[in-house]
């Protein structure tokens, strides 16, 4: 599946998966933010990533991704210093793992 919105957060903590959240916005108008975990922060950088994620806040963003597992057990995997807002997201079970994020200048990047 691959979801399209704008770049709301992006978290990593060291030696644990990062997170892009994306507000995703359906046909109805009506927006919802899914966290879509990648690989740790490590890894990401070693394929070009910046520390601070794919770009501005904002920022239009393609993920192709696929579902990983409910919430409830995806928030156990979770860095202490996780933010709330990304722990809250997981916590509703909309989270996805991302494998190629598309940029909105159309550059493509492994995510995980």
């Amino acid at each position: 599946m691959t979801l399209k919105g704008k770049l709301a957060g992006f978290a990593t903590a060291p030696g644990n998966p990062g997170y892009i959240l994306l507000e995703v916005t359906d046909a109805n108008g009506k927006s919802e933010v899914w966290a879509v975990q990648g690989n740790p922060l490590g890894a990401l950088m070693e394929d070009g990533w910046s520390p601070k994620g794919p770009g501005p806040l904002g920022e239009e963003l393609s993920i192709i991704t696929f579902r990983l597992r409910t919430g409830a057990a995806a928030t156990d995997a979770l860095s202490t210093s996780t933010d709330e807002k990304t722990v809250a997201t997981i916590k509703r079970a909309a989270l996805l793992r991302g494998t190629e994020v598309t940029l909105a200048n159309g550059a493509k990047k492994k995510f995980g």
